[in-house]
């Protein structure tokens, strides 16, 4: 049960070493790929577009079903991966998630804030570039994090700067979001007793995800529905658990 990258890497891992057996990945969703989908939407990071043509292709030479659109009661009956990762916490009143913003293209504000959620990764980041994509002027990056993209490897955050450059990208570092306003947020720096105004025509929320835990049925659970984590952590685990099921006797 689901179609994110750990529950294709479970899919896959068991089918190349058992074709005698029969797996069939469900999601709710009507196209694979779960947080992948979301990754590729900026466009620039297109290593994870690669990556979904690749499971499709290799699930379709394995012989894997896809059951896009199905519900988890679709599933009953049959041994059970649980892998239906995360969601995004709701944005407070005035706001739009960074899921939302990624993925709905009719969003294009002109001078946008985007709020991190203090991790310095890819979801602030990607809704940074593809504002300015979508025509934005002015971008404002609020983050708790030292700096920007504090989490991302040192490698992408050099490739990042030169796609940034000449850019009109104000960064707010250390700085945490304390209140909304009716045409942005307040914030307050780390360490300054006092709260400012940050305007701008529309705010993207980056939130916490939230994982979705395994219901009783299930037999296994892999990936962003125990805790979220990167994707290569969640490929690493789907593939571990693939090859220990291929060896479980049927």
């Amino acid at each position: 049960m689901g179609a994110g990258p750990a529950g294709l890497e479970t899919a896959l891992t068991i089918a190349l070493a058992r074709p005698d057996v029969d797996v069939v990945v469900h999601d709710r969703a009507d196209r694979l790929g779960g947080q992948l989908c979301t990754a590729t939407a900026s466009g620039t990071r297109p290593g994870w577009s690669r990556l979904l043509r690749y499971y499709e292709r290799q699930l379709a030479r394995a012989g894997v079903q896809l059951r896009l659109g199905s519900e988890v009661s679709d599933a009953l009956g049959m041994p059970t991966v649980w892998a239906a990762g995360a969601v995004e916490e709701q944005a407070p009143a005035g706001r739009v998630t960074s899921t939302r913003f990624l993925t709905d293209r009719s969003l294009r504000p002109s001078r946008p804030v985007v709020v991190d959620d203090g991790f310095g990764w890819w979801p602030a980041l990607s809704s940074v570039e593809l504002a300015f994509d979508r025509g934005a002027e002015v971008v404002t990056l609020v983050t708790a994090a030292p700096s920007l993209g504090a989490a991302i490897p040192a490698d992408a955050r050099a490739q990042l700067l030169r796609r940034l450059r000449g850019r009109a990208l104000d960064v707010l570092p250390l700085t945490e979001v304390v209140g909304s306003t009716p045409t942005g947020v307040t914030v307050r720096s780390n360490g300054s007793p006092g709260a400012r105004e940050v305007h701008g025509d529309a705010v993207v929320q980056v939130g916490l995800r939230t994982a979705l835990p395994a219901p009783d049925h299930a037999d296994w659970a892999v990936g962003d529905c125990i805790s979220p984590r990167r994707v290569a952590h969640a490929v690493a685990e789907g593939r571990e658990l693939g090859r220990r099921l291929a060896r479980t006797p049927d």
